[in-house]
């Protein structure tokens, strides 16, 4: 009886490993699927934006709305993008990625960077020296509309809101 037992667990056990195994690999494998729709996705917006790019610039209205269809395509790249640097970035069970796997990471952060570059305005940056006064004058603002409040339990029995 005590080898019946002893089989029925260590079938039972087994029965666990395999379910965990087949678990864990449909995983891995819907995350080789989505990595694989982001990378298609990239490259077909990369050639959709390569056909904008191709199209004649002469009629105006064709012209504002390829700059239109153009800057709608970067911005979904650029998502799509994210998309796929998050991915990659959070391998599921901490595997190592391939070398071509870090390849297609490299590659995106460079693109991203450059994409981030592209689309930001030129002037969107702060400089390193910025006025103090304007500091000053935030700093002052923000503590007319930012009063201390109580916590109920800490000497109140009741909770301050600003009206």
């Amino acid at each position: 009886m005590k080898s019946f037992v002893a089989t029925l667990f260590a079938i039972l056990a087994a029965a666990a490993v395999i379910a965990a195994f087949l678990a864990a690999k449909s995983r891995v494998d819907k995350w080789t699927d989505a990595k694989n729709q982001y990378v298609a996705e990239i490259s077909s917006l990369y050639a959709t934006a390569k056909d904008i790019s191709a199209q004649p610039l002469f009629p105006l209205s064709e012209r504002s709305r390829n700059i239109r269809r153009m800057s709608d395509t970067m911005i979904r790249i650029s998502r799509v993008e994210l998309d796929l640097r998050s991915l990659l970035e959070n391998r599921l069970f901490r595997l190592p990625l391939s070398k071509s796997e870090r390849k297609v990471l490299d590659d995106t952060r460079a693109d991203i960077e450059e994409l981030n570059r592209t689309l930001s305005p030129p002037d969107a940056t702060l400089s390193p020296e910025h006025d103090k006064a304007d500091e000053k004058k935030s700093i002052t603002c923000c503590k007319i509309f930012i009063k201390p409040r109580r916590c109920p339990g800490i000497g109140d029995s009741e909770l301050k809101v600003k009206s």
